[in-house]
């Protein structure tokens, strides 16, 4: 696994967040607030785009 802070995603092309691939993780997290089978809202910044924000599923490792 190799830490990145940023990634660039050249115009017309995508970046696919899949486990064992390009994915986010968070670690150290209350697990009163971030429970398996919750959700969390991402804001992604982009140059020309602006802030995009999604909602995502919250899953353990490895499943």
């Amino acid at each position: 696994m190799i830490y990145m802070t940023t990634m660039v995603i050249e115009a017309g092309s995508e970046l696919v967040l899949e486990p064992m691939e390009f994915h986010l993780m968070f670690t150290e997290l209350c697990p009163v607030v971030f429970t398996e089978g919750g959700s969390v809202t991402l804001s992604f910044e982009f140059e020309k785009s602006g802030v995009i924000e999604i909602t995502a599923p919250l899953r353990f490792s490895w499943q």
